[in-house]
């Protein structure tokens, strides 16, 4: 805002209007010089008192309250006194001799204050813009601009009537209080990504410990009950050539002890399977999902209907163990628990996102309590953390009598990071 450099004699105005731009700093309303090219009269004793009255009523108000005219400089008419109070600059200083408002402001909020003046220009209404002034010094003030334009008889703007208060302090706490928000939203972070670090970690080296278990369970273990059996059979088949050898006469029947050995070793097999299945080696998710719902027939008699719409996506490492571990703990629970003997997998692609549905329409239960720590249906709170190691999530829609519905969502990224085509898969629903 340019001061305008329109003068005025002392005691010569039209309005108390015109007395709050004409005092203290020897400036006068346009219209007053007006009025005094016309001959008007000068202020009575009491209208002068009443427009020095209204001005130190102003000048007593937080803030500075101003006038100026709507053009690109924005010309000041009057600026109050608390302008030297908010900014340090003295209101005389703008004019065409010295600094105009524009240059007070920081250049990059010129536009934004441009923007809400012209709104309220073209709706007829009030403007509140917030931006920084700067002072001689070079300090950065914050101001709230309230103002609102009047307008001519004919629709043109008049001039600008508006208050400047300083709201430094509350900008600053803001800034202060975003600050401190963006730290703990940092620290938040990386405690989350750490806890991630670790869940994965922690994924990683319980398979391998269950993988070097189970190979030490097939290597030692396994291999002497097979040489225990290949002999006991090798002693039945003896004991049967020798005619002196009555078999019915032995306290244990040799055949019942050949039996104890075939299951033995068969859980035996079983337990390898189950610790390290040999799928989880290089194959991927769908290989791994196919080997499942074959051992589940196997050993349970339990039915798992797979619908494979993902064309064969990319999932390796830490993702196919832990998508594997969590449809294994979710079908074993539909097979033990929801009294049906079948469940429907539902696998696919969609909006960047892997989806691995497991459907049945068994007892159903509540999920509320379900999904808590600590809860018979822990199972399901440890396959949510387990899944959150690969950003994925687990959602239960189940209810008693209705069914149940486990639905895993895991970013398509995360299933194989190092694959060129992880981030734009070709496949969908």
């Amino acid at each position: 805002m340019k001061r305008n450099d329109t003068r005025a004699s002392s005691h010569h105005s039209n309005s108390n209007e015109e007395a709050l731009s004409t005092s203290g700093q020897e400036h006068a309303d346009p219209s007053a010089a007006s009025a005094a090219r016309s001959g008007a009269a000068p202020l009575s004793a009491p209208a002068y008192q009443q427009g020095t009255d209204l001005r130190e009523l102003v000048n007593r108000l937080p803030g500075a309250v101003y006038r100026c005219t709507y053009d690109t400089a924005w010309t000041s008419i009057y600026m109050g006194e608390g302008f030297k109070q908010i900014c340090g600059l003295d209101p005389q200083d703008l004019d065409p001799a010295g600094r105009s408002f524009k240059e007070v402001v920081v250049p990059e909020d010129l536009d934004r204050i441009r923007r809400a003046v012209a709104t309220a220009v073209q709706d007829h209404t009030y403007y509140r813009v917030e931006y920084r002034i700067q002072s001689d010094s070079g300090a950065i003030r914050w101001v709230q601009d309230n103002g609102r334009p009047s307008f001519k008889e004919n629709g043109a703007v008049r001039w600008l009537d508006g208050i400047l208060l300083d709201v430094t302090e509350r900008k600053r706490a803001q800034e202060e209080l975003m600050q401190a928000e963006a730290q703990a939203e940092a620290q938040v972070e990386a405690r989350t990504t750490k806890l991630r670090e670790l869940s994965a970690a922690l994924t990683m080296a319980e398979q391998r410990e269950r993988s070097q278990i189970a190979s030490a369970v097939h290597d030692n273990l396994l291999q002497y009950l097979y040489g225990i059996q290949v002999q006991l059979r090798m002693l039945i088949d003896g004991m049967h050539e020798a005619s002196e050898v009555d078999m019915s006469t032995l306290p244990v029947s040799p055949s019942q002890v050949d039996d104890l050995m075939d299951e033995a070793i068969d859980a035996t097999r079983k337990l390898t399977l189950d610790l390290a299945p040999p799928v989880l080696d290089n194959d991927g998710i769908i290989e791994a999902l196919q080997w499942l719902r074959s051992h589940l027939k196997k050993q349970h008699g339990f039915v798992v209907h797979l619908d494979d719409k993902t064309n064969g996506v990319s999932c390796t490492g830490e993702a196919r163990t832990v998508l594997f571990r969590v449809a294994r703990e979710l079908l074993l629970n539909t097979c033990k628990y929801a009294d049906v003997e079948s469940a429907d997998v539902h696998v696919y692609t969609e909006d960047q996102t892997f989806h691995l549905d497991v459907v049945d329409d068994g007892t159903g239960f509540d999920p509320s309590t379900a999904l808590q720590r600590g809860t018979n249906g822990s199972g399901l709170w440890k396959a949510r953390e387990r899944l959150r190691s690969i950003d994925g999530t687990l959602r239960v829609t189940a209810a008693p009598g209705e069914g149940t519905c486990c639905a895993i969502q895991v970013p398509v990224d995360a299933l194989d990071p190092e694959s060129p085509d992880a981030a734009s898969p070709s496949v969908s629903r």
